[in-house]
């Protein structure tokens, strides 16, 4: 018998949500691993969005993939620089 505590796991992609890549591949597997793990655990995924993402429609997302036990976490791209180091901090 396998006992779980409470567990989430953090994803961070370089490509923004709406990428093919995230669609296909990344969140099809998040899925997966979110069905398997414990009722209150979280999924947090964590996309550069290259190009902005309307309040309603983020929200919209946000609230279907909560639903999944997956918190969207939006941050805006920077290329690569010392105001991108610095944002990450």
């Amino acid at each position: 018998m396998i006992l779980f505590s409470m567990s989430n796991i953090l994803v961070i992609t370089y490509w923004n949500f709406k990428d093919a890549l995230i669609q296909t591949y990344t969140l099809p597997y998040v899925r997966i691993i979110s069905k398997k793990l414990p009722p209150e655990s979280l999924i947090w995924l964590l996309t550069l969005e290259k190009t902005p993402v309307t309040d309603s429609v983020k929200r919209k997302l946000m609230q279907d993939l909560l639903a999944e036990g997956i918190v969207w976490i939006p941050f805006s791209y920077r290329r690569f620089g010392l105001i991108a180091m610095l944002r990450w901090i």
